[in-house]
């Protein structure tokens, strides 16, 4: 069964971080308030999240075909 992309917790926290990612190179808001003792603990905690959503996904997005050879 395909799930629609929108529906996918994952791809939502990625783009999530992708926005916060270029608003952070822009601005740096959150390393410039709370210096690297507190920023680099938080990029754990997001590729942790991405991790466990990764890792309980059970549906794909799309399905993939199988390439024939020859």
């Amino acid at each position: 069964m395909k799930k629609k992309w929108w529906k996918s917790k994952t791809l939502w926290l990625n783009a999530a971080v992708a926005a916060g990612a270029i608003v952070e190179a822009n601005f740096a808001l959150l390393q410039g308030t709370f210096g690297p003792k507190y920023f680099v603990p938080v990029v754990g905690l997001v590729a942790g999240a991405n991790f466990v959503l990764r890792y309980l996904t059970t549906q794909p997005i799309v399905e993939r075909k199988e390439k024939a050879n020859g």
